[in-house]
């Protein structure tokens, strides 16, 4: 697979991950890992999309915390 190949794919995987997150279907951390991207580099995807980031119904304070934690490299 080439390079151009590989940026059509990268491309068609950032609209259905898009897509899916504005349909409720995925939530943010799904369409990070689907994209290859942490929780906060799909926040700015969203936001650049023009999309409000919804909190996700699963979540609450005692695993948002780790998580955030986990994402800046506290937790091992």
């Amino acid at each position: 697979m080439g390079a151009k190949d590989l940026y059509k794919l990268f491309i068609s995987n950032h609209v259905g991950a898009v897509q899916a997150y504005r349909e409720g279907r995925m939530t943010i951390r799904q369409c990070a890992d689907m994209l290859g991207v942490d929780y906060f580099e799909m926040n700015e995807i969203l936001k650049s999309e023009n999309i409000n980031i919804m909190p996700e119904p699963e979540q609450g304070l005692a695993t948002l915390l780790p998580e955030l934690e986990d994402s800046f490299g506290k937790n091992p």
